[in-house]
């Protein structure tokens, strides 16, 4: 059933670690376990962008249970259900993923605002950087954050379709190293030495690694 593929979400916590401190990734993951109905709620009530994501989500996943437990009765179908069957966990796993990222964004802003700000200026600005946060670090699910060049004929689009992904990895990654030099700069024994193994420790090594131990084991 291809669960090897639902089970790489988890290595989008890698990139997440570049926008997010690990602390508030834990206590958002702490809070998401200690209760994921009410945390995929509480997100949804404040964030129109995650809403959706979810719904979304959470819309293919129920189609794909009715067909799970509706459907799969003739043998031809094996093969079909199974994939469906992998694709849900994927989604499921995802879902997961994107919405530790959320709340350890929002909780991250909310806890670092500057003093002069007001508590709704405050609440607003958390909820687009677990929006910005979401986006950057997971990719978006949105047809109209497509590249031009993946929308072409059926061929090229199924050939294509997972450099979105990888479009979004380099384009983190490169803001990241760039904003690092900008910052501190970089020298070979300096502190931007650090910071930009750590970045690609995070955005590029680890993810990669992980995946391949994922798929080996």
């Amino acid at each position: 059933a291809n669960f090897q593929n639902a089970v790489q979400q988890f290595t989008g916590n890698f990139p997440s670690l570049i926008k997010v401190e690990g602390k508030f990734m834990r206590s958002g993951l702490k809070q998401y376990y200690g209760s994921p109905a009410k945390t995929q709620e509480f997100i949804a009530q404040l964030s129109p962008f995650m809403n959706d994501r979810q719904k979304n989500q959470m819309f293919d996943i129920q189609d794909t249970l009715n067909d799970l437990v509706i459907n799969p009765n003739k043998y031809a179908k094996i093969k079909a259900w199974t994939n469906k069957h992998a694709y849900f966990i994927q989604q499921a796993f995802q879902n997961q993923v994107d919405s530790v990222v959320w709340i350890g964004s929002y909780n991250q802003f909310l806890a670092n605002k500057p003093l002069s700000m007001s508590d709704v200026a405050a609440q607003k600005e958390a909820i687009a950087q677990g929006d910005a946060n979401v986006r950057l670090t997971q990719d978006s699910l949105l047809p109209e954050d497509r590249a031009a060049y993946q929308t072409d004929n059926p061929l090229i689009q199924s050939l294509l379709q997972f450099t979105g992904y990888f479009n979004t990895m380099a384009n983190l990654n490169a803001t990241q190293y760039k904003k690092l030099v900008n910052d501190m700069g970089f020298s070979i024994t300096g502190k931007g030495k650090g910071n930009l193994i750590y970045t690609f420790m995070l955005g590029l090594y680890m993810p990669a690694v992980v995946s391949w131990i994922i798929v080996n084991f």
